[in-house]
């Protein structure tokens, strides 16, 4: 076919073989002995501030088990019907856990505001809901260190370490109603504070949701400028024109491009290795796109694709 090339160079896929797997398992068996702590805690105590944050530990132990299936889910070879592999089950799977903290952050703040004046408020033990709280906060801040470095290489972990640190904050939130409740026997806090955590929760839920949702959509991940894009490509030599480029990523972490590049009929064949070279070295260096499928057409044969180049 002349006048097309093909060239999809710098393929350094980052396979979830690399992320920590016994890290997230560690991680999940820790927070879900600390939800059986805050949940038997809280039914003792009746601090709904403590079952609050136990709601938050088990949706946390579940989103990292979820995940860490997803991973090993995600190793899985391409086929021919899957060409581009299993990485998408990681974003479906954060997508779930972002959903999930939604309903329980809806739940939290129903329960505290029907509990607002009740016989039930004015008896909390102060004494186990404090104990408790302060085994989950160091619990959270050690998950929070493990976690930190291989949040950076997937949406799912990346999900999973924020919830550990709201989950930080929460513990943090239950220690101050506990000691406020202690100090001047005003239990509503505990109510208030329930309300707190629940807040804290949507915002970072959303983030994930958002994220998840940009995935699956193949929106243009964020940070990487298309018009930015085009106007480099379209600046290498031989190129009259830039057409159907299209950027997106699998989990989040890998953004892959195709784009078609118009040259001029009297362009030598030989150049084209070049110019597709090029085009490639710019894409990798210049915007870290790893996965790049680049064509290069003579201008006669552009106006003849469909569906018409935008």
């Amino acid at each position: 076919m002349e006048g097309h090339g093909h060239h999809s160079h710098h393929h350094h896929h980052h396979h979830p073989a690399s992320l920590p797997t016994r890290r997230l398992l560690s991680v999940a068996a820790l927070t879900l002995a600390v939800f059986l702590a805050e949940l038997v805690g809280g039914l003792i105590s009746g601090s709904l501030a403590l079952l609050a944050d136990a709601g938050h530990m088990v949706t946390d132990s579940a989103g990292l088990v979820m995940a860490l299936v997803a991973m090993l889910i995600g190793k899985r070879a391409p086929d021919q019907r899957t060409t581009y592999g299993y990485r998408r089950v990681e974003v479906l799977t954060a997508l779930a856990n972002g959903l999930t903290v939604f309903l329980i952050a809806g739940f939290i703040l129903w329960s505290a505001v029907q509990r607002f004046g009740s016989a039930e408020q004015s008896h909390i033990q102060t004494t186990q809901m404090l104990a408790i709280a302060v085994i989950g906060l160091v619990t959270n801040v050690v998950a929070a260190i493990v976690l930190a470095a291989p949040s950076r290489e997937s949406v799912n972990v990346r999900g999973a370490y924020l919830h550990v640190l709201v989950d930080a904050a929460g513990s943090v939130a239950v220690i101050v109603s506990a000691l406020i409740i202690a100090a001047t026997g005003w239990t509503a806090v505990d109510s208030v504070v329930s309300i707190i955590i629940a807040l804290v929760l949507v915002p970072r839920a959303w983030q994930l949701i958002r994220e998840c949702l940009d995935i699956l959509l193949e929106r243009t991940p964020r940070g990487i400028d298309t018009a930015a894009i085009t106007a480099d490509l379209g600046a290498l030599d031989g190129v009259i024109e830039v057409h159907d480029l299209h950027i997106w990523t699998l989990s989040g972490t890998d953004a892959m491009a195709s784009a078609h590049l118009v040259i001029a009929e009297e362009l030598s064949s030989g150049s084209e290795h070049t110019l597709l070279d090029r085009a490639q070295l710019l894409l990798h260096d210049a915007y870290g796109i790893e996965h790049a499928t680049v064509q290069i057409e003579k201008a006669g044969h552009s106006d003849h694709e469909y569906p018409a180049h935008g």
